[in-house]
């Protein structure tokens, strides 16, 4: 990797730090699947997916404070920097409520009309959305947080949060999992418990660097406008990247069942995992980017990271896809595998691509060019939405896991293509 000797240590304490929950996600899986079934287990994936997605509550929020508190850094503004802070903040917790009170009104809608072979499960299902949502305030404040902490650079802090109380996310649930109808309410009990924990560890993470240097005088509306402005697009962003990602599962959920929708869901969420490398290297990169935007040097950085980046996922991906049968047979069964190895052959295709979208989607995002990505992926959602919906109903999980898997392919073309356009 190019870059600082400082970049490259950032990248490795923060990649080390999220292996912990990788190498619990995965553990979790067949171990949840076994003691509570496979209609439980999708319950939870999805649980999972919507707060592990949620931050698009934040409205860009956490992105913002990066970006922004990297650049005030660099013109030493303490007196911008906290108001900064103190609106986005506010901000979170604002959304975070509302967006619990909205999950909670309508979990009794979502859950009656999933197609459960075991009926018992709809009321269990219902109990935990609405626990489920009360993560939801934990999330985006967190998000806020953690937003703070890398764009001081405390990725050290950032990585021993992610490794000591990220996998309490998988580990907790999978703790509580059993043959018990309710099996599903303790584990979204468990699942508010492990968010819960994270949001107090970040704030003891900042609490003597950064919050108690904040006062309640220094905030300026105009701060907080400024934050919004380079947020909302951002949130268009991720709103519409979060809705197709959820919107997937709901609909193979709805159309094939709770149970079909598992075999596209397993291998999709174990392909997830390995993002994690891009996400680490993408955390570092928005400051040092940002706070660098006049050094020339940085665009042959950017270039290299992405021809890096596309060799090491052609080496992941492309044995996944080739071996998929032996790797759910040896990670599942082969009950499973049966039905689910075609789909994790596409899927890990997509996933190549997907690894690749992050570099010229933070490069974007640095140099301020949030509102191109933000109609371009606002035209991606609404034009897959309902194609993946119409494949499904014909082809099934594996017409889903082949549109899914060439939305990802236009997606990093695309984004690459904009960054040479309009940055590089």
């Amino acid at each position: 990797m190019t870059g600082s000797p400082r970049l490259r240590r950032n990248f490795f304490i923060l990649l080390v730090g999220n292996l912990i929950p990788i190498g619990l996600g995965v553990w979790s899986v067949p171990w949840i699947i076994e003691r509570a079934g496979l209609e439980v287990f999708s319950i939870l994936s999805l649980l999972w997916l919507s707060v592990g997605y949620v931050s698009f509550l934040d409205l860009g929020i956490g992105v913002g404070l990066t970006h922004k508190i990297s650049l005030l850094r660099e013109k030493a503004c303490h007196r911008s920097m906290s108001s900064l802070i103190l609106s986005g903040v506010i901000l979170s917790a604002l959304l975070g409520g509302i967006g619990a009170g909205l999950l909670i009104l309508i979990a009794e809608q979502v859950a009656s009309r999933w197609n459960f072979a075991n009926a018992t499960l709809t009321a269990s299902s219902i109990r935990a959305l609405q626990l489920g949502a009360l993560c939801i305030p934990f999330v985006t404040l967190t998000s806020c947080l953690k937003g703070i902490a890398e764009g001081f650079e405390l990725f050290s802090g950032v990585s021993l949060i992610k490794a000591l109380f990220g996998g309490l996310s998988f580990l907790l649930p999978a703790l509580c999992a059993s043959q018990s109808p309710d099996s599903i309410v303790y584990m979204a009990a468990a699942l508010l418990a492990s968010r819960v924990t994270m949001f107090l560890a970040f704030v003891a993470l900042l609490g003597r660097k950064v919050l108690v240097l904040l006062r309640p005088n220094d905030l300026v509306i105009e701060e907080g406008k400024g934050l919004l402005t380079y947020s909302a697009w951002v949130t268009v962003s991720n709103l519409c990247t979060q809705a197709i990602a959820v919107s997937d599962r709901f609909l193979l959920a709805t159309v094939v069942g709770v149970s079909g929708a598992a075999y596209f869901s397993v291998p999709f969420d174990a392909l997830a995992r390995v993002l994690i490398v891009p996400a680490s290297l993408v955390t570092i990169l928005l400051p040092y980017f940002s706070g660098r935007q006049d050094d020339h040097s940085v665009a042959a950085s950017y270039r290299e990271i992405l021809r890096l980046a596309c060799l090491l996922s052609a080496l992941i991906f492309l044995p996944v896809a080739f071996f998929s049968n032996e790797i759910l047979e040896i990670w599942i069964d082969s009950e499973f595998s049966g039905e689910s190895k075609l789909v994790f052959s596409v899927l890990s295709l997509g996933f190549l691509f997907v690894t690749v979208a992050h570099l010229p989607l933070v490069r974007l995002q640095a140099a301020g060019f949030t509102k191109a990505v933000a109609i371009f992926h606002f035209t991606q959602f609404i034009i897959y939405v309902p194609v993946f919906y119409l494949v499904i109903i014909e082809f099934g999980v594996i017409g889903g896991a082949v549109i899914w898997s060439l939305r990802a392919m236009v997606d990093a073309i695309t984004l690459m293509l904009i960054s040479e356009a309009k940055v590089v």
